[in-house]
């Protein structure tokens, strides 16, 4: 009986050593990884500002962006990333890692095109309502909270109205919830 606990225990020991080797061992791979990563920005930082990349792109383009400091911060994204997935695979959890990630960037797009087409959905739907009901039309004189100005265009989303010198974008969902008057367009308009 002696034998076979002093045997599970020093397999358990032998087991729980690996893990806490493979752990360490990653763990210096991923700082190793983060050294190298800022080594490699700082050269390809240099290098870059030699070549006076930014003072280029400006001349050329008229743009104001750190295109130096853009391009060494994805240099050090990409190498500390391939010594993320070293460090990992060494541990033996890539997969598991992985699928989290997965999962978690397939709910923040699914979160993101909800929150996109929430306000699309029913401007839409408006859209298709102002439409066949003939409503509103382009040149139309309109008043609708506190807004007064002249239809310029009923697109898919909007009404663009003008107001002096002034533009007004109203969401065509908005005429359905909301009392408005209007004025049709005289001939002499058109």
């Amino acid at each position: 009986m002696n034998d076979s606990l002093l045997n599970a225990t020093s397999k358990s020991l032998v087991y729980v050593n690996e893990i806490a080797t493979r752990l360490v061992v990653g763990i210096i791979i991923f700082l190793v990884g983060l050294i190298i990563a800022r080594i490699a920005s700082k050269i390809t930082q240099k290098i870059l500002r030699d070549f006076s990349l930014d003072g280029t792109v400006q001349k050329k383009t008229g743009i104001k962006t750190s295109f130096e400091k853009l391009i060494s911060g994805s240099v050090f994204f990409l190498v500390m990333m391939i010594f993320l997935v070293i460090s990992l695979n060494y541990i033996g959890i890539t997969n598991v890692i992985l699928n989290i990630l997965s999962i978690a960037v397939i709910v923040i797009v699914t979160i993101s095109l909800l929150l996109a087409i929430k306000d699309s959905v029913p401007n839409i739907i408006a859209y298709r309502a102002i439409r066949q009901k003939g409503e509103l039309q382009e040149g139309d004189l309109i008043t609708i909270e506190n807004a007064t100005g002249t239809i310029e265009e009923i697109s898919l989303f909007q009404v663009r109205i003008r107001k002096g010198t002034d533009i007004i974008y109203i969401p065509n969902s908005l005429f359905l919830k909301k009392e408005f008057s209007r004025k049709k367009r005289t001939a002499a308009k058109k």
